[in-house]
């Protein structure tokens, strides 16, 4: 049985799409899922720490490559590229990202309105519970929140 191609017009449903694969866990050792989503052009990435036996970094990126989708306004979501990539950490910041994934993490809530920029996600796994967090500026997230994310983008080398 041949497979349709998944085609859509909506871009919505195409950035959805789009945050989906980059977010979903490697495995059931991912702890830690950090993403972020440009409104306009690139840099969709993604970082996870995989805390297994050989813990690592896993980062994802969307490698934009529309061609003429963008221009016509239909995507084929069968198309989409994400790098992969998997990054060896060292034992000083496994230590310091575990510490920082049981701090008091906070984000305020936004009292702005933002046209375009950046939606950042942050998914931290402790004991079962999923906690999520959503943010726009660097201003809304506190300050262990902000040490999580640099310590995350310094190892990843997405600085």
């Amino acid at each position: 049985m041949k497979m349709m191609t998944r085609l859509t017009n909506n871009h919505i449903e195409f950035a959805e799409h789009i945050r989906n694969e980059l977010s979903k866990p490697f495995s059931m050792d991912s702890c830690v899922v950090f993403s972020a989503f440009p409104s306009l052009g690139t840099g969709h990435f993604s970082i996870q720490l995989v805390d297994n036996s050989n813990p690592f970094l896993l980062v994802r990126q969307w490698n934009q490559d529309l061609g003429d989708s963008y221009a016509l306004g239909i995507y084929n979501l069968d198309n989409v590229k994400i790098d992969e990539k998997k990054i060896k950490i060292l034992d000083q910041d496994l230590f310091t990202i575990r510490d920082l994934i049981h701090a008091d993490l906070g984000v305020k809530e936004l009292k702005a309105i933002i046209l375009d920029g950046v939606d950042f996600e942050l998914r931290v796994i402790r004991q079962g519970q999923t906690n999520i967090y959503h943010w726009r500026t660097k201003a809304q997230i506190s300050g262990k929140t902000n040490a999580l994310i640099e310590k995350l983008v310094d190892v990843a080398g997405l600085q």
